[in-house]
This record gives C-alpha cells, sequence and structure tokens, in this order.
C-alpha cells in the first residue's frame, strides 16, 4: 500500500498531466493507493479556491475518485459523509469533517464558530 499526496488526487481529477494520470492508472494496478481526510481537506481547497470548482462539482469528484478501484480512503464513512453536506451548505471542509463526526459517531462538537455551533444545536445537516 502506498500513502499518496493531494497532487496525485488532483492531477487525476483535473486530467492536465496525462504522463502523471497514466502513472497512477499503472500503479493501482499492482498496489492499493491510499488517502487520508487531510489530503482530501486540500483537494477540496484545491480545487474550489484554485481551480475554481463549484463546491458539488469538487465533492462528486472527489467521491467518484476515491470510489475507483484499488483507492483506499481512510475513515471513508466521515469523509464520504463531510463531502456529502460541504456540498449542500456554506461551511467550509473542515467544519464538515466535524459536523460528520457529529452525525456519525455523536461526538460532541465544541467550537467558537457561531455558524456551526448553530448547524449543530439544530441539527440543520
Amino acid at each position: 500500500m502506498v500513502l499518496a499526496d493531494a497532487n496525485t488526487m488532483i492531477r487525476c481529477i483535473i486530467g492536465d498531466d496525462m504522463q502523471k494520470v497514466q502513472e497512477l492508472e499503472k500503479m493501482r494496478k499492482t498496489q492499493e493507493i491510499m488517502y487520508t481526510i487531510e489530503v482530501i481537506a486540500e483537494v477540496v481547497y484545491v480545487l474550489t479556491k484554485v481551480y475554481n470548482v463549484s463546491r458539488k462539482e469538487t465533492a462528486n469528484a472527489i467521491v467518484r475518485f476515491l470510489n475507483s478501484k484499488n483507492i483506499i480512503c481512510v475513515n471513508s464513512d466521515i469523509a464520504f459523509c463531510a463531502l456529502g453536506l460541504f456540498a449542500d451548505n456554506k461551511l467550509d471542509f473542515v467544519d464538515n469533517i466535524l459536523l460528520a463526526y457529529n452525525k456519525i459517531q455523536g461526538i460532541t462538537i465544541y467550537s467558537y464558530d457561531n455558524k456551526l455551533m448553530n448547524m449543530i444545536e439544530r441539527k440543520d445537516f
């Protein structure tokens, strides 16, 4: 298994360097490639802020990528939930990760972020 960084996922989603995309495709034939939620957060940031991809398109592209053969996502239940929430609200991705932990695992969230805490209190997610 290989732990990959954000650039590998971004290259595949954007498709702007076919040599790198093909290298990753070749690697996926022989081993699993693992992505962490920290890496996903960076991908979300780059796609939305650098490439101006919409929140919904960003979430959908990452989910499609993570569902590819031999791609492993650490804490996939949290990651997929956070991506779904991110597509549907205005909070940043890290806040949506916290919402996902609250929603899936019932973990209490403590924050000074009023928007986040109001959403949790209203169960508006």
